[in-house]
């Protein structure tokens, strides 16, 4: 009877065992070195590869907000999860992984050759004698250095 009872009580641990590993479906936050992001307030599928067997979890994760940016900010693991918790409390079964820090710029364009030209106008005429209308900007290169 012992014997029965101890079969019995393994089996239902077992059970309960993979029961729990079947509903466990874990969502994984792959966090990049460096993310270059459009707007001033990045999500978080701006900075991570998202994966997992949870779809509206990973839904929710994408646009976990990250606060905002003025031009270039680090995020920690600890900061990241930090901000899942906060974001969406129902998250116990996500795992942080990648790069320890995440460095997130925003990304700039490249001004057109009339901005610059005339910029370089309007500040040449206000630091040198010449009015703005004798100055000739002739040509811009486009070249980069380094």
């Amino acid at each position: 009877m012992l014997v029965a009872a101890a079969a019995v009580f393994a089996a239902l641990i077992c059970l309960r065992l993979a029961a729990a590993d079947s509903t466990a479906a874990t969502c994984t936050v792959r966090l990049r070195p460096q993310a270059v992001v459009k707007g001033a307030t990045p999500v978080l599928g701006d900075i991570a590869n998202l994966s997992g067997d949870d779809e509206a979890l990973l839904g929710q994760l994408a646009h976990t907000p990250l606060g905002s940016i003025s031009d270039v900010r680090l995020l920690s693991r600890a900061e990241v999860l930090s901000l899942i918790r906060i974001a969406i409390p129902d998250s116990a079964d996500v795992q942080i992984a990648g790069a320890e820090f995440t460095r997130i710029s925003i990304a700039t364009r490249t001004p057109e050759a009339t901005e610059i030209a005339v910029i370089l106008k309007t500040h040449l005429a206000s630091v040198t004698p010449w009015k703005e209308e004798e100055i000739e900007i002739r040509s811009i290169s486009p070249t980069r250095r380094g």
